[in-house]
């Protein structure tokens, strides 16, 4: 008690003591409270000493016990994810000697093996003599937020995949279907004016190209539609059992008229009543490009075989040609949409490369995988797997 001073003052003093130690009390429990809502904590570090203070927070985003943790900067580093702990310490001892803010997010790796991503802030403050005191700093649980921007950058990633995919696939349609319609446009007209002219000879020469036109056309369409499909994730598998021979025979029909103009021999040698467990129709897409691909390759009086191999894991199939072949630098273009990779056929025919491309997307809604196997000259072989154990219930 202060000389001259009486009880009455006494008193007083002790109740300011009293009402500062509360509003200090209720600080401490506000800043805590806020520290735990917005899972920030802060930490002081005494660069004379090495004594290092956690605030609870810290320890709680530490997924530490302060009883299991003697705070110390060495035993900090300790449980930073090893990768980063290099990165953190250099980044620390650089902000310190530089005089700059410490800013930086790291990951740290949990007791329990999990791990979290946190963002440290800090400055430090110096004596007289520029020799650094003591930090200062926070440490915030960012994980969640990491999480976010992780799975926003691969959305955006994927975005600009489908941008790129879709203006390719403008490309195919406005260069593609443009250049036939304007071959119809101009036969039909043709043939107006030679009927108007009664000039008949050449009739039925356009007629045949313009059915030739058509049909290949309504192929691009056809691939264009179901590739279209698969982007937009509607088509399902939904697999069942069927006769993998009549499938194959009915594609070589389907084909027989394009074979025989260039008499080409297309065969198989499955078995009688072969059966498989895939979709059906995503299978017969499959057949239906393979093969078309195969006779357009092909040259005049060439063979073409289907053939299967199976065993516990997986059912092969294989389109073989006596065709011109593919050079090895082009084949790592097929099945790839940005390279969209075409050459005309044996007769001059056109072609998109859409049709690999839908093969490739098909097999691999199976987990199956698709190839080629060429020699220039020679011929080529595509093969594509149906495994098993991925689709037999």
């Amino acid at each position: 008690m202060k000389p001259g001073s009486t009880y009455k003052d006494l008193e007083k003093e002790l109740e300011l003591l009293r009402v500062t130690d509360e509003a200090l009390r209720k600080s401490e429990l506000r800043l805590k409270e806020a520290q735990e809502t917005g899972h920030v904590g802060h930490w002081e570090l005494n660069l004379k000493n090495n004594d290092l203070y956690w605030s609870d927070e810290v320890y709680r985003i530490f997924d530490l016990k302060p009883q299991q943790f003697k705070a110390t900067y060495e035993a900090f580093l300790e449980n930073i994810h090893p990768n980063d702990r290099k990165r953190v310490a250099e980044t620390y001892e650089t902000s310190v000697k530089n005089k700059t803010d410490y800013d930086i997010v790291h990951r740290l790796k949990l007791s329990h093996g999990g791990i979290k991503y946190v963002r440290e802030r800090c400055n430090t403050t110096y004596d007289e003599n520029d020799n650094p005191i003591f930090s200062i700093g926070t440490v915030a649980d960012v994980t969640e937020l990491v999480k976010k921007e992780k799975k926003i950058k691969k959305q955006n990633k994927e975005l600009n995949k489908l941008n790129a995919t879709r203006n390719k696939l403008f490309s195919i349609i406005a260069h593609d279907l443009k250049s036939p319609f304007n071959v119809l446009l101009a036969f039909s007209q043709a043939i107006t004016e030679d009927i108007q002219n009664k000039k008949y000879e050449d009739i039925e020469k356009y007629s045949s190209m313009i059915h030739e036109t058509s049909t290949n056309t309504m192929r691009l369409l056809i691939n264009l539609l179901e590739w279209t499909q698969t982007q937009k994730g509607n088509i399902e598998l939904n697999p069942n059992s069927f006769n993998l021979t009549d499938l194959v025979e009915e594609v070589i029909e389907y084909n027989m008229i394009a074979a025989q103009q260039k008499n080409i021999k297309v065969s198989h040698t499955l078995q009688n009543n072969q059966e498989l467990y895939a979709n059906r129709n995503m299978i017969l897409a499959v057949l239906r490009n393979l093969i078309l691909n195969a006779i357009k390759y092909t040259h005049t009086d060439g063979r073409i075989t289907i053939s299967t191999e199976t065993n516990k894991d997986e059912t092969r199939v294989s389109v073989s040609d006596t065709g011109q072949g593919i050079n090895a630098k082009d084949i790592k273009k097929l099945f790839h949409i940005k390279h969209n990779f075409s050459t005309p056929g044996t007769n001059k025919e056109k072609g998109t490369g859409l049709g690999l491309i839908l093969c490739k997307e098909l097999v691999q809604k199976h987990k199956g995988e698709i190839w080629v196997e060429s020699k220039v000259g020679e011929g080529s072989v595509f093969t594509f797997t149906i495994p098993n154990h991925v689709i037999i219930k």
